[in-house]
């Protein structure tokens, strides 16, 4: 049985269980707290790990059920098993941590050895549920997890600035990585729409009527051709309806 302790499953495909309702980069912190569908042991396991490996690892535990990871009680009720030696592998990523049971304050007796594979992860964007297309993607559509680099597909989104108020060019799954292709800027100046062109000044404000010669999100620099003397001019889309000429 495979026992997996990887922040995100390392896959392209993410098959997140669960979504938090806003993304933070909170999650990125290389030890985030245990959960209680995790066992401490595997929490103090991977902690271990990566503070050996000096990077924000994650690591994955094959050949043990999650029994081997139960704690075990002595007479008082206390926990008297915890992560003994670790001993990496840079060569082939592998790893072993012994457990111990403590016997004493200071003496500690080997139980078992744990073996498996460690590697270095990189944040992506998942879809935290679907979203279609044209939709604008804000935080609560959107978690960042940690997968295995070779795993994440090409050109995959991994910052909240590349995402949040983009818009998905095309229905994108639950649960799956984001890639810089699925999104397009959210574009509310779309190229043949008219709109009112203002020159802003110290003491004056005028507007014309102009066609915008191309797409425009907010804020964004785009042409416009002025309707009456039919020049084209530079302006910073405002809203759906106006542009500052600068």
């Amino acid at each position: 049985m495979r026992v997996s302790l990887v922040l995100a499953a390392t896959v392209a495909l993410l098959l997140v269980p669960s979504a938090p309702s806003h993304a933070t980069e909170e999650v990125l912190a290389c030890d985030p707290a245990g959960s209680d569908e995790m066992p401490a042991l595997m929490e103090a396991t991977r902690a271990k790990v990566r503070k050996q490996a000096r990077f924000c690892a994650d690591i994955d535990i094959s050949g043990l059920d999650r029994a081997a990871f139960e704690p075990q009680m002595d007479a008082d009720g206390s926990d008297t098993l915890q992560v003994g030696a670790v001993s990496l592998r840079p060569s082939d990523g592998s790893f072993s941590v012994t457990l111990v049971r403590m016997d004493s304050a200071t003496e500690a007796t080997p139980v078992r050895v744990v073996r498996g594979r460690y590697f270095q992860s990189q944040p992506v964007i998942v879809a935290s549920h679907r979203i279609d297309v044209g939709s604008v993607i804000g935080p609560d559509d959107i978690t960042i997890m940690r997968i295995a680099p070779e795993d994440a597909p090409q050109r995959a989104a991994t910052r909240l600035e590349d995402v949040v108020g983009m818009a998905a060019r095309w229905t994108i799954p639950p649960r799956t990585v984001v890639t810089a292709s699925q999104v397009e800027p959210h574009f509310v100046v779309r190229k043949g729409n008219r709109l009112m062109a203002v020159f802003q000044g110290p003491n004056v404000a005028l507007s014309t009527e102009a066609v915008a010669a191309e797409n425009g999100a907010l804020g964004q620099m785009i042409s416009l051709k002025n309707m009456t003397s039919n020049r084209v001019i530079q302006a910073r889309v405002r809203d759906a309806n106006t542009a500052i000429v600068q």
